[in-house]
């Protein structure tokens, strides 16, 4: 039997979002802390529309391109 989990985040569509550190960083990192201690394989997928709000941003908010 195979088991498929699926994860989402909400951020920078809005006001009142979370950081990248809390809704993706700290999440993904404990994940995958879970992964190794239990030998599950995750496939992690990018938001194409996060990855466009980070370039729109990029010059307003210079810090932002590292995480684009």
């Amino acid at each position: 039997m195979n088991v498929f989990l699926t994860f989402d985040y909400e951020i920078f569509f809005g006001k009142n979002t979370g950081s990248i550190t809390k809704c993706m960083l700290e999440p993904t990192i404990r994940l995958i802390e879970i992964s190794k201690k239990h030998g599950v394989n995750f496939t992690y997928f990018v938001d194409a529309g996060f990855l466009c709000q980070l370039k729109k941003n990029i010059e307003k908010y210079p810090n932002l391109k590292r995480d684009y």
